[in-house]
């Protein structure tokens, strides 16, 4: 009976342990995401100027997957932004053309 429960107490204590482990990498990854998205790309760039091959390399890295989408994301935007201007453009002149053939027309008497 002792060792059942000495086994279960250590299990849960290696369980315990696997979770404390996995919250602080996953920690550590919010930590360097977060790093990224601050401008980790400038310092990673720079390098320590010792001329080490690893600063190089990582300059090279793609951003993380939500730096992508939120740049899609504002793409998306200004194209939206950009054809909404060319028809607001293209309305505004439509717009002058007919008042100008109004007033032409009301100066002409026809």
């Amino acid at each position: 009976m002792k060792e059942k429960e000495e086994l279960e107490k250590e299990e849960e204590e290696i369980e315990i342990e696997m979770d404390e482990y996995y919250v602080e990498k996953k920690e550590e990854e919010i930590e360097m995401e977060k790093e990224e998205l601050r401008g980790g790309k400038e310092k990673k760039g720079r390098g320590d100027g010792g001329g080490g091959g690893g600063s190089g390399g990582e300059s090279d890295t793609l951003p993380s997957p939500a730096f992508q989408h939120a740049t899609q994301d504002v793409q998306r935007v200004m194209t939206t932004f950009s054809v909404a201007k060319v028809w607001f453009a293209v309305l505004l002149c439509c717009h002058v053309l007919l008042l100008a053939r109004m007033t032409l027309f009301r100066v002409l008497g026809v």
